[in-house]
Order: C-alpha cells, then structure tokens, then sequence
C-alpha cells in the first residue's frame, strides 16, 4: 500500500503551487581533489535503497478525495536528478554563492522525484561541492540531516554500498487509489472516536492535553496578532543566498558566561544580524522594536527518519531595539524560557489533527490562498538543525562546511537556517533578490555580535 502524505507535507505542495517555492536545501563543502561525474554518479546511485523517497513521485487522487500518495516512479532516471556545474574563476566564495542562489531559484519538477542534487566543481583551494534540493514536502529539517548521515561515512576509507536491482513496483490505478483514499477517509474519523473513547476512560489526563492544547491555540493566534513592518513584503521569484561559519566552542563560550542556551545565543546573533540590517538601512529603531519569527519545532520521535514533515512551531520577538547584547540574550533567554513552558508548541499539531475533517481539496486551496494572503505578523523564520559533531566523508573526502537552506514563506523576504557540523555552526540566509540586495549585513551582524558577547566581562 502507497504512503499517503500527511496534511503538513500535502501544505507544503499547496504552498508551491501558490507562486512559492519550497525546496529545502544544504551545500556540502569538501576537500579536494573532485571526483568526476561518473565517478559522483556511481556513489549516488549506490546509496539510493537508503533513501527509497528518492525515487518515488507524488500520485494525486482522482477529484482530490483524499491526500496524494508517494508512489515509485516508473520512468526513474538518475541522471535527470544528477546535475554538473563548474564555477567561473577565480572560484571564490562570491562566485559560489552567486551559482547556487542561481540554482536554488529553479523549483523542483513536482511531477517527478522531489529532488535534485549538483556537483560544483572548481571552487577556490581544490575543494568541490554537492547542493541539494529536496522538496519539503518529502522532508524536514531534522529528517534531511538523518539522510546526509546516511549517506555519508564516518572514516575516509567507508566500504561502497552494494548497487542492488531496484525496479518500481506497479503504480497504482485510479480505482485502487480511490478505494484506498475512501478508506483512509473512513479511518482517520474513526481513528479520532477511538481516541475520543479512551479520554473517556482517563478523563483527568485527557482534560490535561486538551485544555494544553487549546490554551497553546490561543497563545499561538495571540503571537499571529502582530504588526511589524521591517521585513514583511511581498516575495519574488529569484534568491540571494549567502552564509557565514561561526565557531561552536565560542557559542558555548558564551553560553557558559551568561547562561541559557546554545540556540539562545545563536539567536541573539540573529537579532544582532537583522538589527545591523535595519541600521545600515537607516532605520531609526526604537528600544522596544522587534522582529517577529517563527521557529520550527521538532516533533519527531526517537530514531524516526523515514522523511516526511515531524514540526510544529512556536513565536518568540527578536528585540532589535536593544543596542545591548547581553541584555538581548538575557530578553530571548527569558521569553525561550517561557515558551518551553507553554502549551503554544501543541497548537499546529492540534489544529492539523482537526484538519482530519476537511477535504484535501479545501487544504489545498487554502493553502494557495494563504501564500496571497497578506500577513503582516511574522517578519522571519529562524530554524536551528543541530548537525553531527564528527567527521563526516564521501568518497574518501572529508566534508568541510554544511550550509543549511531553508524555503521563503508568504510576505516573508528572509528565513535564516543554522546547522552545527563538527565544531562549527553555519548560517544559511535566504532573502529575495530585490527586496533585500543588502543581505550581507545580516551574516556580517551576526558574527559581529558573537564577538561582542565572547570578549565581554
């Protein structure tokens, strides 16, 4: 039986269809010398059992009856999701970053495997890259990092996989998929009565989660009740995409002086990167300005890393206001505390758990009319993937930078990634190419305010 897409994957193929695109991505940075394509091909197509989502496509159900379906793609060719690019001299960090936002511009063939991936080549040093673009539909942050380690080794010298005799398995028909989506359908109401049914049997623990639940809710549309206009706007089609390393013992350095956590700091080193933006722009800040994000929240339990979507989110204000970044760290400090607390991260689980009632059709639509909506509300997203803390290698080489990419989302101009990856920490910033020609003060800010805080006393 096909894997049905959950209402969080299926928003996110919604979402595409409304002018956005919604690749997720990582730029892989390794030592020299580069292999040649070929060579890149065999070690791909190698390791392509350990992701079998890499080979199947999205099936829609006949009038929409239910969730599409991932089905394996009878017409697969490698080759077509392989890509080849050689920089321009003098193979810098400017010509890299021009190619790849470039290249992360182009939206995804939804009517094929969901990702692409490219060997760069002639990079300054004799180093050589891999960008990939895979949908976020087929994955999140967290789940992508679980695929970068599974392809990946741990030692230069890691034993090549077995190409096994992989063939895809009938495609399904339209009766099958409408029986199977009428069951579906029948099921998951019957799968909530059940859960219905045993609240009744522990009502305190019950009542407990619903009232968190709904008390998240509501905290969640208060945090959507927000006016800021430094950042909101409408979105166009093309990306800058630039980043910056920053040294992860540093980050804990700072974590350990003036408490919280590793992710505060990091964020106090966004909120010092965007407040370097606005200033550069002449803003005149007041001292209670802020930008509102939106950060992802992992859900997904234990070793899980089947793909798909496990997050929810919460909302937190970046003061950028606050020329101080002690006093910065200590406001996010606080407020993270506070939503460690609240129920506000339940809130999208719930209300996509109640989506169970309502037909993929009117999610669908929904979801194109949300990226037209204008929302004045969140200004960013701001997601942290922790990333392994070890080496990592592919065809004997070591892996030297991982910059994570994350997707713009309705009226939302800059979405800042970071990854952790043995001992450093990367900032991906994605902004659009025409509202924000200036994004290079965002990276700049950051790792100015990192400094400031690590030689503070």
């Amino acid at each position: 039986m096909s894997d049905r897409l959950s209402t969080l994957d299926y928003s996110f193929l919604s979402l595409e269809r409304g002018e956005l695109p919604m690749h997720m991505g990582s730029l892989m940075v390794f030592e020299g010398p580069a292999p040649t394509y070929e060579e890149f091909r065999s070690a791909i197509a190698n390791r392509l059992d350990l992701l079998p989502r890499y080979r199947q496509r999205v099936r829609e159900v006949p009038m929409q009856l239910n969730a599409p379906v991932w089905v394996d793609d009878p017409h697969f060719q490698l080759d077509y999701h392989l890509r080849h690019i050689a920089l321009p001299p003098p193979g810098g960090e400017e010509q890299l970053q021009a190619i790849t936002s470039q290249l992360l511009d182009q939206r995804l063939d939804l009517s094929r495997p969901l990702w692409e991936a490219w060997l760069i080549v002639g990079i300054d040093g004799d180093n050589w890259a891999v960008l990939n673009k895979t949908h976020h539909a087929m994955v999140d942050g967290l789940g992508g990092t679980d695929m970068i380690e599974a392809i990946m080794d741990p030692k230069p010298g890691g034993t090549e996989p077995e190409p096994s005799d992989w063939a895809p398995t009938s495609e399904p028909g339209n009766s099958s998929l409408l029986t199977a989506a009428l069951t579906d359908l029948i099921k998951e109401p019957i799968r909530t009565i059940e859960q219905v049914g045993e609240a009744t049997r522990a009502p305190r623990t019950a009542a407990a989660a619903t009232a968190a639940q709904l008390a998240g809710t509501v905290k969640a549309g208060d945090k959507l009740f927000h006016s800021e206009d430094f950042l909101i706007g409408p979105v166009g089609p093309h990306r800058r995409w630039t980043w910056v390393e920053m040294d992860l013992d540093t980050v804990k350095g700072v974590k350990n002086k003036f408490g919280g956590t590793v992710n505060d700091v990091l964020l106090t080193a966004t909120t010092g990167g965007f407040r370097a933006l606005l200033l550069e722009r002449g803003e005149e800040l007041a001292s209670d300005a802020t930008i509102r994000t939106m950060i992802p929240v992992s859900v997904r339990q234990g070793a899980k890393s089947s793909g798909g979507n496990a997050v929810s989110a919460v909302f937190t204000d970046l003061p950028v206001g606050e020329p101080d970044p002690i006093e910065v760290l200590n406001l996010i400090r606080t407020d993270m505390e506070h939503l460690k607390r609240s129920p506000e991260a339940l809130a999208v689980p719930a209300l996509l758990n109640a989506s169970t009632f309502v037909s993929p059709g009117l999610l669908s639509a929904a979801g194109r009319l949300a990226a037209r909506v204008p929302q004045r509300s969140v200004g960013t997203v701001t997601t942290n993937i922790p990333g392994p803390q070890h080496p990592l290698y592919f065809m004997g080489r070591l892996m030297t930078g991982l910059v994570p990419f994350v997707p713009l989302g309705p009226r939302i101009r800059v979405a800042v990634a970071l990854m952790s990856y043995n001992g450093g920490v990367w900032a991906g910033i994605n902004a659009d190419y025409d509202a924000v020609p200036d994004v290079e003060q965002v990276p700049e800010g950051m790792v100015a305010t990192l400094s400031d805080l690590a030689h503070q006393r």
